[in-house]
């Protein structure tokens, strides 16, 4: 796109100078041209540089938050594992149990209640975690939908600058050709 502009500019100085002597009304239309195609060559590379600026920081949140519910998933199954660890030792215990339930009775009346806290203690966790997971899915959610957002407003930005270009653009061609249909003209009056 850049080179597109510079190529344009160094054309219409071309015409410009090579015309200077006997089009000065057509040249100042011209330079003023000249003069809009930089100016929004200008606003357009600012606006590009914030919206990469913006992209970078959002891409930044969404990492962290990725990386925050990564850490909460990896928590969640080594609680898992360890809830599993637990019931496979409680059914070790169940059946060691049952075997001396007679002579153990008092031990087993023990080792339930602990047992229960255990599982408490684990159910909580596993709950915090489950607030924690939810919590950063929102975040997750919220960090990608202004990722989009911002990636929709760029694309219009770029369509805008596009198409504004393109008016310029067509309005230097209609400048250049009156200055050739007015040098024509010149001919013709000349020669008549």
């Amino acid at each position: 796109m850049q080179k597109l502009i510079d190529k344009l500019e160094e054309k219409l100085q071309g015409l410009l100078i090579f015309h200077h002597k006997d089009y000065d009304g057509s040249y100042l239309d011209l330079f003023d041209a000249l003069s809009q195609i930089g100016e929004y060559q200008h606003n357009a590379h600012q606006k590009i540089s914030e919206i990469a600026a913006d992209n970078e920081s959002i891409l930044k949140e969404r990492d962290a938050a990725q990386a925050s519910l990564t850490l909460s998933e990896s928590e969640r199954e080594y609680l898992k594992n360890f809830l599993s660890e637990l019931q496979e030792k409680l059914q070790d215990l169940l059946i060691s149990y049952d075997k001396n339930i007679n002579k153990s009775s008092l031990e087993l009346m023990i080792a339930f209640p602990r047992l229960e806290e255990l599982l408490h203690d684990t159910h909580q966790k596993i709950s915090n975690l489950i607030e924690e997971n939810q919590v950063l899915t929102r975040e997750r959610d919220s960090a990608q939908s202004s990722f989009s957002q911002l990636a929709c407003s760029n694309l219009a930005m770029k369509r805008k600058f596009e198409s504004d270009l393109h008016d310029v653009l067509a309005k230097a061609n209609i400048s250049e050709s009156l200055v050739k249909l007015q040098a024509e003209f010149e001919i013709i009056a000349g020669k008549l």
